[in-house]
């Protein structure tokens, strides 16, 4: 979580990124298949790219929408969506759950469970805010999943059923021109050349966080790395079954 001050030398500032939801991201520890007896919903299922549609929207302009291809999807999701991935039942009865990379099960994407509907899904929103503007992180997860009548190998991991997601992961700017102006300026010289960055990895002007939410954008083709000084929000969503 980006809960950090920060002071840079073109721009005083202070950011935070206080989450309502959990964060996308690493898990405290990894996790093992072995079930409860009453779980019945834990194990690995079978899921593959199907789709991935990106959104661009810069000041003064209307939105642009482009369809990507399969190898475009962020390497965050690709990782924990690996075929097969985990689902697994953090608390069956809350109904907390994660979709869990089988690379590395600290890697993944909390959601809820119903198990009775064969559905999951949650949502969560995030910000930090810098000297007036404002930058919100919203996520979206929603998908089914099914038992398949035997498991099935699939890349050496017993399968025992099939999954489908929705996954939408949006980053805006909120507030005037004139204060996130500013923080457009780091966003890019801290992406293109390294400049103005922070080295507290909790911070929002981190390089890797930067290059995190502008990497599939500008890799897709949909903006250029000079139109990070001008944006005003970024959205994709990937769709696997």
């Amino acid at each position: 979580m980006r809960l950090s001050t920060v002071s840079l030398a073109l721009f005083p500032v202070a950011a935070s990124l206080a989450f309502s939801g959990c964060d996308l991201g690493k898990f405290g520890t990894k996790t093992t298949t072995e079930l409860s007896g009453y779980d019945t919903i834990s194990g690995y299922y079978t899921s593959l790219p199907q789709s991935v549609a990106f959104s661009a929207t810069m000041k003064h302009e209307d939105p642009r929408n482009q369809n990507g291809t399969v190898n475009q999807i962020p390497d965050f999701l690709k990782s924990v969506m690996a075929n097969p991935t985990l689902l697994y039942y953090d608390d069956p009865i809350k109904g907390l759950g994660s979709l869990r990379s089988h690379v590395d099960t600290a890697n993944g994407i909390p959601t809820k469970i119903q198990d009775k509907t064969g559905t999951f899904g949650s949502s969560s929103s995030a910000y930090g805010e810098v000297t007036g503007c404002r930058l919100v992180q919203e996520k979206t997860n929603s998908g089914t999943f099914s038992q398949l009548a035997d498991t099935v190998i699939v890349n050496k991991y017993k399968a025992r059923g099939r999954l489908a997601l929705d996954f939408e992961l949006k980053y805006s700017l909120e507030g005037t021109d004139a204060d996130c102006d500013p923080v457009r300026a780091l966003f890019k010289s801290c992406y293109i050349d390294g400049t103005n960055c922070s080295s507290d990895s909790q911070s929002i002007f981190y390089r890797a966080f930067i290059q995190e939410i502008f990497d599939p954008f500008i890799h897709s083709g949909i903006m250029t790395e000079e139109e990070i000084g001008v944006f005003r929000d970024v959205r994709y969503e990937a769709k696997y079954e």
